[in-house]
């Protein structure tokens, strides 16, 4: 099971909905958070209600050796958008954060906007992926790999 979370702005999730997420991971499920707009605010709220969905891990990049960058083909180098290319010029290797769940991806963290790209969004304010890199780097026929054991 797959869950795709995003948003631009301040939340968190009533105690209802924390619950059902510890099960909701704890069944095999994968969250997915992804920041819209690639916006540090968001991904900051993400990361305290982590917290308490898996209070035992903590988001870490996922290094490149990682299976998800090679599921289906290689994935050594991405494009970003423009706003993202000025802000972070040394920045061409995919990112993505994740916390592992009994030897498998639970949780992915993105603060680079992928919902954009997968839109084919071109929204000039949006830190995330071009759209062809979206697909690439996380897409649905990925979700197997993303969540298979390692």
């Amino acid at each position: 099971s797959f869950l795709y979370v995003s948003g631009i702005d301040a939340f968190s999730f009533q105690e209802e909905a924390v619950t059902a997420l510890k099960a909701f991971v704890a069944r095999g499920g994968t969250i997915l958070f992804d920041a819209s707009l690639g916006l540090p605010y968001f991904t900051g709220h993400v990361r305290r209600e982590i917290r308490r969905i898996v209070p035992f891990g903590t988001p870490r990049s996922l290094p490149p050796a990682h299976p998800l960058w090679s599921s289906l083909h290689r994935i050594d180098r991405v494009t970003y958008t423009a706003v993202l290319r000025r802000e972070r010029p040394d920045l061409d290797a995919p990112y993505l954060e994740g916390i592992e769940v009994d030897g498998r991806l639970a949780v992915i963290v993105s603060p680079y906007d992928l919902g954009g790209g997968w839109q084919g969004d071109d929204h000039p304010l949006s830190r995330g992926y071009s759209p062809a890199d979206a697909i690439r780097v996380l897409k649905p026929t990925l979700v197997d790999a993303a969540t298979a054991k390692v």
